[in-house]
């Protein structure tokens, strides 16, 4: 189990730690915000029906209000650092699904990334 008193951060690495946080907080935004004006895109290259690109839209929100609840749980244990570093390795996991070029790839990744999200913003 994680003990914040056993890894005192310097003044210098907690400023590192607070700008990485800045720069995936930054970057990860578009994941929530980018799907919108992408919409007609996506029904075209994935022949998707309104239902479907609902869901696609809807499921970043779902899985952000799910997961942050149990976000703190993974930080006590584990600390921050290491915490974000995993949900990055998966993020990347989920990205690579996402990429795949198919519907099931679609729906995978974005569910798969988006449930990481909140890991990253804690």
């Amino acid at each position: 189990m994680y003990n914040p008193n056993s890894e005192l951060l310097t003044k210098r690495a907690r400023i590192w730690l607070l700008t990485g946080i800045l720069f995936i907080a930054i970057n990860l935004r578009p994941a929530l915000s980018g799907i919108g004006p992408l919409v007609d895109h996506i029904r075209q290259a994935f022949n998707l029906s309104d239902t479907l690109l609902g869901l696609l839209t809807t499921l970043p929100l779902l899985a952000f209000g799910v997961i942050s609840t149990i976000t703190p749980l993974f930080t006590k244990r584990f600390g921050i650092g290491k915490t974000i570093l995993g949900a990055m390795a998966l993020l990347v996991v989920g990205i690579l699904i996402r990429s795949w070029g198919n519907i099931a790839g679609l729906y995978l990744g974005t569910t798969f990334w988006e449930l990481l999200l909140p890991l990253e913003m804690f």
